[in-house]
Order: C-alpha cells, then sequence, then structure tokens
C-alpha cells in the first residue's frame, strides 16, 4: 500500500486538494536536497496508511512550486501544513517524532472520528 500514499501535489491542483477536501490534510513541503525531509518522509507514509480515508497526505516541493512556500511563509523544510475545513490548523517546522505527529493528527481527527 506504500507506492504513492503520499502524492506530490502541484500549484494548479493545490487548492483544490487542500481547501475543498471533506477530510483533514497533512502537507509536506520539502526539497529533494533535504536530509531531514527523506527522514521525515518514511514516518508520514506509515501516518498515511494508518489514517488511510480518514486523512490525507500530500508533498510538495518547494524547489520546484516556490510560490506555495512564499504563499504560507514558510521559513523552513521541512515544514508540514494540517487543513481542516479549508483553513490551516497546525504548522509543524523540522522533524517531529512518528508519535509527536501521531498526537497532533489524533487531536484534530477526535472531533471528526473515531480514532
Amino acid at each position: 500500500m506504500k507506492n504513492n500514499i503520499i502524492l506530490n501535489i502541484e500549484e494548479r491542483n493545490f487548492d483544490r486538494l487542500t481547501f475543498d477536501n471533506k477530510i483533514p490534510v497533512l502537507v509536506l513541503f520539502y526539497a529533494k536536497r533535504c536530509v531531514v525531509c527523506k527522514m521525515l518522509y518514511p514516518i508520514l507514509e506509515e501516518i498515511a496508511e494508518y489514517y488511510f480515508r480518514k486523512l490525507k497526505i500530500y508533498s510538495v516541493d518547494v524547489d520546484r512550486y516556490e510560490t506555495l512556500a512564499q504563499r504560507f511563509r514558510l521559513k523552513g523544510i521541512p515544514t508540514v501544513l494540517m487543513f481542516k475545513n479549508g483553513e490551516v490548523v497546525e504548522k509543524i517546522v523540522g522533524f517531529n517524532s512518528k508519535k509527536n505527529l501521531d498526537n497532533i493528527v489524533k487531536y484534530h481527527l477526535r472531533n471528526d472520528f473515531n480514532v
């Protein structure tokens, strides 16, 4: 199931996939050159697999879509933004443990689903 569980999205479909989604969305802003991003990615894959159908996870290459990074005033990578009901409800900068990320996801899902 891990193949393509985190989809790369582009600027042209960003708003539709994040703001118009019926379920909460995590977006990883990363760069291919970023070692910490590579460490975080497998953790997010596990979270995406665990919360399948309750949470969508996408990724955005900030080197390719710099305007999206500017739009959300990102100061560093990796940055993870959580969108819920069309709004950014969480901003996580840098590496975080699976436990911490899981707790953040649970916090934001608990009112919507039985997690």
